[in-house]
């Protein structure tokens, strides 16, 4: 009994080919020659697996968020051994306005993100006639107690690589002045083995 070749089965599996050789293949199927039904399991199984391999790709904003931080993460100097990404859990801006009540300009953002026991408020104001934001926030840990965390390096970093450190206070709060731009974290250095970077703007 002839058998067909390996591409031809890919070709059937994928539905392309002359009709002629379509019915001519099929028909061999029906013969019962279990090598050939053997083959054609095998490219219908890979050409489907081939097909769903897209639905596994992450997310192109992803993908441009994980190299920005690396380039960051690489060019920055006293850099911790571990870095783990703040999670948003609350925005001000996701309360729509009361109905009827005017807006007055920009109003400040309040955020509030969470790494693990960590909590991160921030109240970020654009400043007037200027591309520059101010960013005021305070770190706690809320394991056990509100306990503030002092002596914190804050950093805020851009893809160019500039970065402005401050300390966080007695209380775990600090204030810095910064430019707004796209792609932009801050950079909370608990000690040098582990920092928090949360990601302030992603447009």
């Amino acid at each position: 009994m002839e058998h067909f070749a390996a591409e031809e089965w890919v070709d059937f599996a994928r539905e392309v080919g002359a009709n002629e050789k379509q019915q001519a293949m099929e028909k061999h199927l029906n013969s019962g020659c279990e090598a050939c039904r053997a083959a054609l399991n095998f490219w219908t199984d890979t050409t489907r697996n081939a097909s769903q391999e897209a639905s596994y790709e992450p997310p192109s904003y992803i993908l441009r968020n994980v190299k920005a931080m690396s380039a960051l993460y690489l060019s920055l100097p006293g850099r911790s051994s571990s870095v783990g990404l703040a999670r948003l859990i609350m925005d001000s801006s996701w309360h729509e306005a009361a109905a009827g009540v005017r807006s007055s300009g920009a109003l400040p953002s309040q955020l509030l993100y969470k790494f693990g026991t960590m909590n991160i408020d921030l109240r970020i104001e654009q400043i007037p006639a200027s591309r520059r934001i101010s960013i005021i926030g305070q770190v706690l840990d809320v394991s056990t107690k509100r306990r503030m965390i002092a002596d914190a390096q804050v950093v805020p970093l851009y893809e160019r690589g500039d970065a402005q450190i401050t300390t966080t206070n007695e209380f775990g709060e600090f204030e810095l002045e910064c430019e707004s731009v796209s792609n932009m974290y801050l950079a909370v250095r608990l000690d040098k083995r582990m920092e928090i970077w949360v990601p302030l703007n992603q447009s």
